[in-house]
C-alpha cells in the first residue's frame, strides 16, 4: 500500500486505479449486474452496458466498436493475436522483433516447436527495429509480423508507419502490442496499418484483468474455442463487464492525465549532473515520454531496487512480467549491453500525478540510497 510521501514510478508496470475507473465500478455494482448473454431484460441491459463501454474504448482511439474484442488483458490479447493466424497444420512463417514483451516471445517459441518458421528481428543499439531489418527477413510466407508501438522496459519506439508502409505493399499483415503507448501517445491505428492490435486496461489506470484485441474486419482469425458465440465468435467465455466498465472509463479519462515528458527529461538530465556515469538506455531513440531506462556502474539494479523502495521510491528493474526472474533483461541484452550496464539498470516510469518536485525529491532520495550501498559495513 502506498503512503503519502511515496513516490510511485512503476507505471509501465501497472497505473493505480483512477477515480473515474473506480466511480464506474462501483455505480455499476449498484446495478446487480448479470450475464449479458442472458435473453430476459436484466441480462439485455447489461449487454447494452457491454456495448457502451466497448463504444467508448472504440471511439477514443478512432476505431469501430465491431473490431474491438474484450480479453482477459494484454498478455491474452497478444497470444490471441498470434495463434488466432497460426492455426495447427498450416506451414507460414512468423517475424517477431527481438525486444517484444515475454507474450510475444512465448507463443513464438511455442510455434517454433510445432514446426511454424519463425524468425527474431535483430535491433540496433538504441532499440530500434529498422524496416531494412525486417524486409531481408520476409518470406513470400510471411503470414505476421509482430512489432511492439513501444517498449516496455525503454520506452524506444520503432518507425511503425515506414515498416507498415512496406508491409502494406507485400500484403503482409502486421500485429501491434500497443499497450505501452495507451494513454501515452496517440495509438495511430490507420497510420501504423495494423490487422491486430493489443491495449490493457491497467496501464492507463483501469482495473487489471481486462484488455481488448483490436482485429481487422477482413483480417482472418480463428478463435482458440470453437463453438463460442461470445464476442462475435472470436473469444469465448462470459464477458468481465464490471472490468469492461472501468476499462471505458479509464480511457475517457487517459488522453487528458497523460505523463508530462519534461518531467522525465529532467530526470535525466539532473540525474547525470549528480551520477556521471549513468547511461540511458535507448536514449537519442524515439521514446515514450514517461519512460527512463537508466544503467547505473557498478551497482545492482534489484539491490538498489529494494534500498529505494525502503525510502518510499517504488521503481522496479525492468517488465513486471519478469520481476521475480534472475534472467537478465532481453531487451537490454538484444540492444547490445553489457551483462555489468543490464545488471545495473532501473527503469523508471513516471504518470501525470509527477512534476519538478518529484524530480527533486527522487534525486535526493537516489543519492541517499546510492550512499547507503556504498557505505562500509558497520562493525558490530
Amino acid at each position: 500500500m502506498l503512503q503519502p510521501d511515496d513516490l510511485y514510478l512503476d507505471h509501465n508496470a501497472t497505473r493505480p486505479l483512477s477515480a473515474d475507473a473506480r466511480a464506474a465500478m462501483e455505480e455499476a455494482l449498484n446495478k446487480c449486474l448479470v450475464n449479458p448473454a442472458s435473453t430476459h431484460r436484466a441480462g439485455q441491459r447489461s449487454a447494452q452496458l457491454l456495448e457502451e463501454a466497448r463504444a467508448i474504448v472504440a471511439r477514443t482511439i478512432g476505431l469501430d466498436p465491431r473490431a474491438v474484442v474484450f480479453t482477459s488483458g494484454g498478455s491474452e490479447s497478444n497470444q490471441l493475436a498470434i495463434f488466432g493466424r497460426f492455426p495447427p497444420g498450416r506451414p507460414a512463417h512468423l517475424l517477431v522483433g527481438s525486444t517484444e514483451h515475454s507474450s510475444v516471445l512465448g507463443p513464438a517459441r511455442a510455434l517454433a516447436a510445432r514446426g511454424t518458421a519463425v524468425d527474431v528481428l535483430p535491433c540496433a543499439s538504441d532499440g530500434t527495429i529498422s524496416p531494412e531489418t525486417v524486409l531481408d527477413k520476409l518470406r513470400p510466407e510471411t503470414a505476421l509480423v509482430c512489432l511492439m508501438s513501444a517498449n516496455n522496459e525503454t520506452g524506444v519506439r520503432h518507425p511503425l508507419e515506414e515498416i507498415a508502409s512496406e508491409l502494406i505493399q507485400r500484403k503482409v499483415p502486421l500485429h501491434i502490442d500497443a499497450i505501452q503507448s495507451l494513454g501515452k501517445e496517440p495509438i495511430r491505428w490507420r497510420e501504423w496499418g495494423a490487422t491486430s492490435l493489443s491495449l490493457s486496461a491497467h496501464k492507463i489506470g483501469g482495473p487489471a484483468g481486462i484488455g481488448a484485441l483490436v482485429l481487422d474486419r477482413n483480417a482472418p482469425f480463428q478463435s482458440w474455442i470453437p463453438g463460442v458465440e461470445q464476442e462475435r465468435g472470436r473469444r469465448g467465455g462470459t464477458p468481465n463487464l464490471l472490468g469492461t466498465l472501468g476499462f471505458a472509463a479509464a480511457m475517457a479519462r487517459a488522453a487528458q492525465d497523460s505523463a508530462d515528458r519534461a518531467v522525465r527529461d529532467l530526470f535525466e538530465t539532473s540525474l547525470k549532473q549528480v551520477f556521471p556515469g549513468v547511461q540511458v538506455n535507448g536514449e537519442g531513440a524515439p521514446r515514450l515520454g514517461n519512460t527512463s531506462s537508466v544503467s547505473f556502474p557498478h551497482q545492482d539494479g534489484r539491490v538498489l531496487v529494494a534500498e529505494l523502495s525502503r525510502r518510499g521510491v517504488h521503481t522496479s528493474v525492468g517488465s513486471a512480467c519478469h520481476a521475480g526472474s534472475a534472467t537478465p533483461s532481453h531487451v537490454l541484452r538484444a540492444m547490445g549491453r553489457t551483462a555489468s550496464e543490464v545488471r545495473g539498470s532501473i527503469r523508471f516510469s513516471f504518470g501525470p500525478e509527477h512534476s519538478q518536485s518529484t524530480i527533486d525529491a527522487l534525486i535526493r532520495r537516489i543519492r541517499e540510497a546510492m550512499a547507503a550501498l556504498s557505505a562500509p559495513e558497520k562493525i558490530a
